[in-house]
């Protein structure tokens, strides 16, 4: 998600979830690279398997945006990269069930004000052409569409 927004055109999109931003493309693409053995799980990370130099076939620009990410966040605990997320970006927070165990008091009430409500009744048209599940499932939450 760091490096997504790094970048101008995202290669994956996140949605809040259960546990702060989910992608369904990158954890389809993490299951298929399984599948093919490209990668391992242990001890809950995903590890590379294979020789391939894949940052030597990526976009410079990517190759910055991960040479940024790990030099900036790199040393951090998952910990401190879900409160970190969490502060920067509270829109992605706001369907976390751990939010309120990792933020202070006021940071928790910024993930609350992030969480769009709406009483009003009214109708919201939405285009899917060209758009990733998680755009789409991201304007149905932002516009606060209860009803599909």
């Amino acid at each position: 998600m760091l490096v997504s927004k790094q970048q101008l055109k995202p290669d994956f999109h996140f949605v809040p979830y259960k546990f702060g931003c989910y992608s369904f493309q990158a954890t389809a693409d993490l299951q298929t690279m399984t599948k093919y053995s490209q990668v391992i799980v242990e001890c809950n990370d995903w590890v590379k398997t294979d020789n391939e130099k894949y940052l030597l076939n990526i976009k410079e620009r990517d190759r910055q945006a991960i040479r940024y990410i790990k030099q900036m966040y790199g040393n951090k605990t998952s910990d401190e990269l879900i409160r970190m997320t969490y502060v920067k970006y509270p829109q992605l927070a706001i369907n976390s069930v751990v939010v309120k165990d990792k933020l202070t008091a006021e940071e928790y009430r910024k993930v609350i004000e992030a969480k769009p409500q709406s009483n009003k009744t009214i109708l919201f048209t939405i285009g899917y052409e060209g758009v990733s599940l998680e755009e789409y499932i991201k304007k149905l939450i932002v516009n606060d569409v209860k009803v599909l």
